[in-house]
């Protein structure tokens, strides 16, 4: 019974690890929404731009060719994009179903004539629509070839928004590196217990990131190092050196090197100019640490456990075995003893 009952419990205990694994796994995924394209209706126009930058792509329903591959291009850059520089920037579809309902078409088409892209022969029509834009008479309808690289260029020069770079950030470990870059580092011991707190949670985050984040996790975990060591200043003197790197014209430097470069300005800046932090960014960056610590707590916790109880239980298995083996040896003696007595009781009535 007790061998059983020790098996359960470490079942249950590999249970328990398993389970946090996954909910470690699954809780970044939770963390934040993905920005992606999306189908505008003609009556949304209006209340999109009360909010965000929105920049239409008037044209087909069901658009097909080379030109929707580029939108398709567009799309999959704008995905990437932090959202940090995306977020009052919408991109959508404005799909006009020309062999559709006429009604719906006609009133689809008088709304497009507004934005200046009612013209079938010229779609797609990108047409930009700035935030906080009452009338349609003040969008600005791009003119340029309508590649990924001519949007782009053209939201950059309007918005000063950047769409497509090659660099990738981790929200969660952006907002504490603003809480461990708010805390004066020449501080009194409360000031350097919090930095150190700071620091080690940042470890904790990035040893739970892998798969395709786990190298850019790593070049955060090497810029804490530094400015835990070195100071705040580490990061504006090392972006000024990587971007005279990038600006020396260097053509023995390969693509894949500039893009690493790159991205380690993008993290040093995050050190630099830290992002600013919401009060709701506070709520939830708070319960993230305390889900990530005590997790990881629940992780120590069951693994001692289980080698407590399998040590223990293999302990258990062996006294019950010892004390089965010092029954059955005083079995046997006893019977041992019966034999003897029976034969000498025979022996006298022999006699």
């Amino acid at each position: 019974m007790r061998t059983n009952t020790t098996s359960q419990r470490v079942r249950s205990l590999y249970a328990v690890v398993f389970a946090a694994l996954a909910a470690i796994i699954a809780f970044p995924l939770q963390a934040s929404a993905k920005k992606e394209c999306i189908e505008i209706k003609p009556g949304n126009v209006k209340g999109l731009a009360r909010d965000s930058h929105v920049l239409l792509k008037v044209g087909e329903k069901y658009p097909s060719g080379k030109d929707e591959d580029e939108y398709k291009d567009l799309c999959v850059r704008y995905e990437g994009t932090p959202t940090e520089r995306t977020r009052d920037l919408v991109i959508g579809h404005f799909g006009i179903d020309v062999h559709g309902d006429k009604e719906a078409k006609k009133k689809a088409l008088s709304i497009a004539e507004k934005f200046g892209a009612a013209d079938e022969d010229e779609w797609p029509t990108y047409v930009l629509i700035r935030k906080g834009t009452t009338e349609a008479s003040e969008a600005i309808k791009f003119e340029g070839e309508k590649t990924v690289v001519g949007v782009t260029t053209f939201i950059r020069d309007q918005l000063e928004i950047s769409v497509g770079a090659m660099l990738y950030y981790i929200e969660t470990l952006d907002k504490l590196v603003s809480r461990f870059m708010e805390v004066d580092e020449n501080g009194d011991a409360k000031a350097q217990i919090v930095r150190h707190f700071y620091a080690y949670v940042a470890k904790i985050m990035i040893f739970l990131n892998r798969g395709e984040a786990k190298e850019v996790a790593q070049m955060y975990g090497k810029v804490f190092n530094h400015v835990m060591t070195e100071g705040k200043e580490y990061a504006t003197k090392n972006i000024k050196r990587l971007e005279g790197m990038l600006g020396s014209g260097d053509r023995s430097m390969s693509n894949s090197k500039r893009e690493e470069v790159a991205q380690r300005i993008h993290i040093l800046e995050k050190f630099a100019k830290p992002v600013e932090v919401s009060a709701e960014d506070n709520r939830s960056f708070y319960f993230a640490v305390a889900w990530y610590v005590f997790l990881v707590g629940a992780m120590i916790v069951t693994i001692i456990g289980i080698f407590f109880f399998e040590e223990k239980g293999t302990t258990t298995d062996d006294t019950a075995e010892e004390k089965t083996g010092d029954v059955s040896n005083g079995t046997a003696e006893e019977d041992v003893d019966k034999e003897g007595e029976e034969k000498k009781t025979e022996t006298k009535k022999d006699q």
